[in-house]
């Protein structure tokens, strides 16, 4: 290989000399900068694709938020109505409780307090994730108002103390004021502290091709 390039300058004359260690440190250069830069592309591809991933992982995410906050809001409107259904709203008329109506109602408001809990786990995870989620300030702060406010609605009827057993009035659940409101057929807090807010986290959890709303 050396006689053959050596052969070759003989060849090209004096008119051209020929600085073969001037050459070979060109080519040198050349094929360490083609190097570098085949490595910076092969890096950059590999963080396209790793970020490709991360944002695949995320919107899996957002899809099981938004199927998880879907969920329990239809069970708290499951509870709502099933419990105005079965007499326990304020415009019902005063009776005695029998065994099947104090079972079903507090059943219903254990029922109520897992929903809560899956708000609470959200919020948690939420604000474990904010970036993962469009608009985390207000999805917390959304999240954060359905859960405080079936809370309060569950720890009024924990300090009942267990009053709400057969043999007792429905007036004892009458009382209950947080629930009555909550029960209520046309109830402001109901829609500004639960249904506004899960609307809007909804909206934002959607893909953003499927939003209604602003983007």
């Amino acid at each position: 290989m050396v006689a053959m390039i050596v052969t070759g300058i003989g060849a090209l004359g004096a008119r051209q000399r020929f600085d073969l260690g001037a050459e070979l440190a060109r080519a040198g250069v050349q094929l360490g900068t083609a190097t570098l830069i085949g490595a910076g592309v092969a890096y950059v591809l590999r963080r396209v694709e790793e970020r490709r991933g991360d944002e695949r992982v995320r919107a899996e995410y957002r899809s099981q938020l938004f199927v998880s906050l879907v969920g329990a809001y239809n069970a708290v409107k499951l509870e709502r109505r099933a419990m105005r259904a079965h007499g326990f709203n304020r415009s019902a008329a005063d009776r005695e409780l029998t065994q099947e109506d104090a079972d079903f109602f507090n059943a219903h408001m254990r029922s109520l307090t897992e929903a809560q809990l899956r708000f609470e786990q959200a919020f948690r995870e939420v604000k474990a994730r904010q970036d993962w989620v469009p608009d985390p300030d207000e999805v917390l702060e959304g999240l954060a108002s359905v859960e405080k406010h079936l809370n309060a609605i569950i720890n009024e009827w924990e300090a009942s103390g267990g009053r709400i057993r057969a043999g007792v009035n429905l007036r004892d659940i009458h009382d209950l004021s947080l629930l009555q409101d909550f029960l209520g057929e046309a109830s402001p807090t109901f829609r500004e502290q639960v249904a506004e807010p899960l609307a809007r986290i909804e909206e934002l959890a959607r893909p953003k091709e499927h939003r209604r709303g602003r983007p």
